[in-house]
């Protein structure tokens, strides 16, 4: 629990740390944790769980999570194919088509 204290546009916090007892309201406390952990990996959090810094996560499974899983994906190239070279100068140009309605220094 915390209170905090505003000082010009800064809030100073007070808060007490509670040993004894976690406020969770969570079916799956293992889950809670790996996410507050920034989804540390289950062996991570085994070691936690052995030296009593996670409280009742002991001899816990992770279920897949569907964030850890899109961070570890790789994205494919875009090159299917070797790129197609042209042949003659300007035969294929790519540009912005826009209006401008800014006259130049010299008024064009």
């Amino acid at each position: 629990m915390a209170r905090a204290q505003k000082i010009n546009t800064l809030y100073l916090m007070h808060a007490r740390i509670c040993r004894e007892e976690v406020n969770v309201a969570a079916d799956n406390v293992g889950e809670l944790w790996h996410k507050r952990l920034c989804h540390m990996s289950q062996k991570g959090m085994q070691r936690l769980a052995k030296d009593n810094l996670i409280p009742k996560v002991k001899n816990m499974q992770l279920e897949k999570c569907t964030n850890c899983l899109a961070g570890k994906q790789n994205r494919t190239s875009f090159r299917a194919r070797p790129p197609m070279r042209r042949k003659a100068l300007l035969e294929l140009v790519h540009t912005d088509v826009c209006q401008v309605d800014t006259k130049s220094h010299v008024g064009l």
